[in-house]
């Protein structure tokens, strides 16, 4: 498989960290901004934001021999230090400060339970996608252990049909994410594909793909507001990220979206709490929602990417344990 950087990865990286930070920064009180268009448009990015994230992993899990390389349980071993040690060590910091304000209480066992069982109901109930990332390498790292060069397109057209099925059963529990799950793995899944399929598709003058863009986010957004079922949201979300993808290959070499896609999962990980502090500053004031929101985008850049250029500079507290809870690579 390639070694060559996906530079157009690096962009589409850069626009869902945008799509992740402009879709967290608003008031916890969603009627503090009821019936206004940003209102509108935080709930529109929500139906594409993550699944683009999903579509990403699943089109560089198409890409990447490491699993060949070092074997299934230790890919999962390294995806799971990766993806959970920050995850962990900020909710364990988090846990008991935040519950208090909150509740005025000290933790009880049942929010505990809740806590470890339902990602949503956790500490930072954003880091939902963590533990669902994690289960989608798994499952989809255990089906390619049956994947070979013969069988690849009929192993795709397999699992791809089995997780369109899944997303439409008529089930819905927060425990252990799996709500999340039968939505995230169709996404994996065109990741795949595409990735799968992309050597076959011929380039198109930058005309046509003008007018993809257009057309795709226009016929989104009228889906959108006239159609609220759930097989039109899968349609959407597909139409974005079609756009996106589009819209990242014209943009082509980026220095600024290389670092960000370098520097993704710290920025995404660490947004949240300076955007919740941030927040909390600001209702603590009384201002209005409008300058909330400019103020917590501002925070979910600067934060992050102040604790990685200051990270970046001590050398001397550089080891493996720090390099986890930040998230570096």
């Amino acid at each position: 498989m390639s070694k060559k950087r996906d530079t157009q990865i690096d962009i589409l990286y850069s626009i869902g960290i945008f799509l992740v930070l402009l879709g967290h920064s608003h008031p916890s009180d969603w009627s503090s901004f009821s019936g206004t268009f940003f209102n509108d448009l935080i709930v529109f990015i929500y139906t594409f934001h993550m699944p683009l994230f999903f579509f990403i992993s699943g089109y560089l899990f198409m890409n990447s021999n490491s699993l060949e390389n070092i074997g299934y349980k230790k890919w999962i071993k390294n995806k799971a230090m990766r993806l959970l040690t920050p995850y962990i060590v900020l909710s364990v910091v988090a846990l008991i400060p935040k519950y208090y304000l909150e509740h005025h209480s000290f933790v009880t066992i049942d929010y505990l339970i809740e806590a470890v069982l339902k990602p949503r109901v956790g500490v930072w109930g954003h880091f939902w996608f963590i533990p669902v990332l994690l289960l989608c390498y798994i499952l989809f790292g255990a089906w390619h252990q049956f994947v070979t060069e013969k069988n690849k397109s009929r192993m795709l057209l397999a699992v791809t049909v089995f997780s369109l099925v899944l997303y439409f059963l008529p089930f819905s529990t927060q425990w252990l994410g799996l709500s999340d799950l039968k939505e995230a793995c169709i996404f994996f899944c065109i990741g795949m594909n595409l990735k799968h399929i992309l050597p076959m598709c011929k380039d198109y003058p930058k005309w046509i793909k003008y007018a993809w863009i257009v057309v795709s986010v226009l016929a989104a957004v009228v889906l959108d507001i006239w159609v609220q079922k759930k097989a039109v949201m899968l349609i959407v979300a597909v139409l974005m990220i079609s756009a996106c993808w589009q819209l990242a290959k014209m943009i082509g070499n980026s220095k600024l979206a290389l670092w960000i896609s370098n520097h993704n999962f710290t920025i995404y990980i660490y947004s949240w709490p300076f955007q919740a502090v941030m927040m909390g500053i600001c209702g603590r004031l009384g201002m209005p929602w409008y300058f909330i929101s400019v103020l917590m985008f501002l925070a979910g850049i600067f934060g992050p990417v102040s604790v990685i250029l200051v990270y970046e500079k001590l050398d001397c507290i550089h080891n493996r344990m720090f390099d986890l809870i930040l998230g570096t690579k």
